[in-house]
């Protein structure tokens, strides 16, 4: 088996994988089930990304579920792509052109108000690059209530949107659409990056206002480590004392990702020697393996 299906570093974890976060993500699912948007907030790392999709896997029988990682960029055209391929993906050819359709009104409508004249047949093509932002970031809502079942809107790394050059109309709309007077619909997002986050949940977005914050813990408490990790190394065909089990967990005080890097290299290292064990040696070279990942990481 692969190391790296055992011990997942660098990227979201899948649920049977995850070590520590049921109640998170539990409680998480709880508050969208009662639509209480969610923003999950942590330092870099920590599994936010991944608590969210568990979320998503969770509430996807019940649920119209789109999830969407923000991009970077000068502007939110490629946010734009992401969602309608979102969609496309969640629901069949003419559940997204019955939604789309839904909507073409309430596009003409307000741009007659602002005096502007728009191409219908432009509009029945849902071309991104063309259509207004809000119908856009309405079309989720709208394919859900095609379905007929409730919406989980999942933006991933949101705070990326507050660098946006059109960040004012992308944020001011999500807040106008998705706040509690919007039924049958959930909004969960997550962000890092401290400064962006903090512009985006107070001033000047003030996306708090629909969605307050839910910290994630940067730690997972050792007793969970120590529960799964010896299972974890039989699983790779390697065995481990329980005190080798400890230099390993206190190393990085349960951060999800330099625990788990630590984990990783110190199965490495025993595969490299061709034991069938993690001894002292294997320890060390884990623990100084996941310092190096975290150096890294952080770069």
């Amino acid at each position: 088996m692969p190391i790296g299906d055992v011990f997942p570093v660098g990227g979201p974890v899948p649920r049977n994988r995850m070590i520590g976060r049921d109640d998170a993500i539990d409680d998480i699912a709880a508050r969208l089930r009662e639509q209480l948007n969610v923003t999950i907030i942590g330092p870099r790392r920590i599994g936010k990304t991944s608590v969210g999709r568990a979320v998503c896997e969770e509430l996807t029988p019940t649920h119209f579920v789109v999830r969407v990682e923000v991009p970077e960029g000068p502007d939110s055209q490629q946010l734009r792509h992401r969602i309608v391929n979102a969609c496309n993906a969640g629901s069949v050819r003419d559940e997204l052109r019955r939604a789309w359709n839904t909507l073409i009104p309430s596009i003409k409508s307000a741009a007659g108000s602002e005096g502007v004249q728009v191409d219908l047949e432009t509009l029945r093509g849902i071309d991104p690059q063309t259509a207004p932002w809000r119908a856009i970031l309405e079309l989720p809502l709208a394919v859900a209530r095609e379905k007929r079942k409730p919406l989980l809107l999942f933006l991933d790394e949101l705070q990326r949107a507050v660098g946006y050059d059109d960040a004012t109309e992308v944020l001011g709309d999500l807040v106008d659409l998705y706040g509690p007077q919007t039924p049958d619909a959930g909004l969960l997002i997550d962000g890092s990056d401290e400064r962006a986050v903090d512009e985006l949940l107070g001033q000047p977005h003030h996306v708090s206002k629909i969605a307050p914050s839910r910290a994630l813990s940067p730690r997972i408490p050792i007793p969970a480590w120590r529960n799964v990790v010896p299972q974890r190394f039989t699983e790779l065909g390697l065995s481990i004392e329980g005190a080798m089990v400890e230099r390993l967990l206190a190393a990085f005080d349960g951060h999800p990702f330099g625990t788990a890097a630590a984990c990783e290299g110190a199965a490495l290292a025993a595969r490299r020697a061709k034991a069938d064990f993690i001894g002292e040696l294997e320890v060390i070279e884990g623990i100084a393996y996941g310092h190096r990942r975290m150096e890294e990481d952080d770069a």
